[in-house]
């Protein structure tokens, strides 16, 4: 397995558990348990990003994390920037169905935490989506 396929895998599955710390963080904030279990998460949420970047450093030979860090040669350089293409046209055009449900949303009187709530699930599963749209994009066009 090439070094850049090793740090892609990686940080998929450090974002996918990134990504369900952020849930019980949003999920805890809605509750009353808040003042228990968010600093216990946001703790948590830190020392992940720090391992990550830690790990990323020390076993997998990161040297920077600046433009594209963990690209080592032409090919990976390519499929790389046609990856990065494509998600950031999608995330594009995930913010204007956002400004549409938004527009939906704002129709059915929803109070101003039943919104906030609204929306940030939705956020979350575009993040979700794009971490799973990035790292089958990468596979995919890796076996072309």
């Amino acid at each position: 397995m090439s070094r850049a396929k090793r740090i892609l895998r990686f940080t998929f599955w450090v974002n996918n558990l990134v990504f369900l710390l952020l849930a019980a963080l949003i999920i805890v904030s809605f509750s009353h348990l808040f003042y228990i279990w968010a600093p216990i998460l946001s703790l948590m949420l830190v020392v992940t990003c720090v391992a990550m970047l830690w790990y990323m450093q020390h076993h997998l030979g990161v040297k920077s994390f600046k433009s594209l860090y963990w690209v080592d040669d032409e090919r990976d350089r390519l499929i790389t920037l046609k990856v990065h293409s494509t998600v950031m046209f999608s995330a594009t055009y995930f913010l204007y169905g956002l400004l549409g449900i938004i527009c939906l949303l704002l129709n059915w009187h929803l109070s101003t935490q039943e919104l906030g709530q609204t929306l940030l699930a939705i956020i979350w599963l575009a993040l979700v989506a794009s971490n799973l749209q990035y790292y089958w994009l990468w596979l995919k066009y890796d076996q072309a």
